[in-house]
């Protein structure tokens, strides 16, 4: 996924508090952690940010 928002660093899904059972957003990254072989992000340039996941087959 990219969006153009490359200043918001993600933060670390292991350091943050989960998001409270009824707040409409605050899982995803979490859900990426919990699935994905490995993940990551990429500023490639000063308008975008681009972040990526592997999962096995």
């Amino acid at each position: 996924m990219t969006d153009t928002r490359p200043e918001r660093l993600l933060p670390d899904p292991a350091a943050a508090e989960p998001a409270p059972p009824d707040a409409p957003s605050g899982r995803g990254l979490l859900l990426v952690t919990a699935y994905a072989d490995r993940w990551g992000c990429e500023t490639r340039d000063t308008c975008t940010k681009t972040v990526w996941a592997e999962c096995a087959l």
